[in-house]
């Protein structure tokens, strides 16, 4: 029966756990470098987090011959950091062009100027160890690091629609490589309890510490285009699309053991130890898709801003951030 659990517990949940975990690495990758901009007249620096979300995977395991296991957690997320920092090469020889206070002694760029060039450069290094966070009961450590970069080319530049109440941000073509690797242990210092009913109606309750370790390695490639408008100088909104080109892969290991209750009118005793442990490993997506929005919050130099991200296989991300432009 225990090697018919195991091998029930691989088909149907951790090794399409380690699927979807890849999947939403990859997303978080990519949705980790917060732009926040259209075209870029200056330099901007920031930091920035992402959260990348996969399908819900199944909540029962079915054992045949010998029953199911219920109501398994089987949500897979990834997270991401960044600090960047980006500029307009125009900036690098003086003023760059300002399509929303235009100079009448400039015309605007031509298609080989370097003010419709910008480059962002980002990177993180973080090492931490938490306690009970977020409702985990345990602790929880994780490894980030990442590096990239992303060329963005103005395709098209912004201007005053009906003055500075309503302007067109212009719109850009980006060409990006980011990098992450991550490592993350999860060990629970509570006893949780999952419940096993049998074929023949008993119904058992194991109870047990998890321990689980995963690391993460990803290479993406975006190419983006993105456009968008400015409200009231406060406001900007941003929508645009993607197609990215990864590699790499999510390895998992995890590990159960606890005591098995038997439950029945009659009584409840510990009949047993079960033990159960695996080790998967799974590729990222190799190409992805994407759909993005995003709002930002424009006061003066400070910009606060949060990004959506949307894939068709329903994985999607998150990533907000805080810069400063000038």
């Amino acid at each position: 029966e225990y090697a018919q659990i195991f091998r029930a517990v691989r088909n149907q949940f951790s090794a399409d756990l380690a699927e979807r975990l890849a999947a939403s690495a990859a997303v978080a990758n990519i949705a980790g470098p917060y732009i926040g901009t259209v075209n870029l007249y200056g330099y901007t620096a920031g930091v920035s987090g992402s959260f990348g979300l996969g399908d819900e995977g199944p909540s029962d395991i079915v054992i045949p011959g010998v029953g199911s296991i219920e109501a398994i957690p089987g949500q897979a997320g990834a997270v991401n950091g960044r600090a960047y920092f980006g500029m307009n090469l125009g900036s690098l020889f003086g003023a760059p062009y300002d399509p929303f206070h235009p100079d009448e002694e400039r015309s605007p760029p031509g298609y080989f100027s370097l003010d419709r060039i910008d480059v962002y450069l980002s990177g993180l290094r973080l090492t931490r160890s938490l306690n009970n966070p977020n409702g985990f009961n345990g602790r929880v450590r994780y490894t980030i690091r990442g590096e990239g970069g992303q060329v963005r080319y103005h395709l098209a530049t912004g201007y005053n629609v009906y003055g500075s109440w309503l302007r067109f941000l212009g719109t850009s073509l980006g060409f990006g490589y980011y990098q992450t690797n991550q490592s993350i242990r999860l060990t629970s210092s509570e006893l949780s309890t999952l419940g096993l009913v049998l074929t023949e109606g008993t119904n058992l309750t194991w109870t047990g510490q998890n321990v689980g370790v995963w690391t993460t390695k990803v290479e993406s490639y975006p190419i983006e285009l993105r456009s968008g408008v400015q409200f009231m100088r406060a406001l900007n909104f941003t929508i645009g699309a993607g197609y990215s080109r990864q590699s790499g892969s999510t390895d998992l290991f995890f590990t159960r053991f606890g005591p098995l209750t038997i439950n029945s009118a009659a009584a409840s005793s510990n009949d047993a130890i079960l033990s159960l442990s695996f080790a998967e490993s799974a590729e990222v997506p190799k190409y992805l898709s994407y759909l993005i929005a995003g709002v930002e919050l424009d006061i003066w130099a400070v910009k606060v801003g949060l990004e959506g991200l949307i894939t068709p296989e329903d994985s999607w991300g998150v990533s907000g951030g805080i810069r400063a432009e000038f």
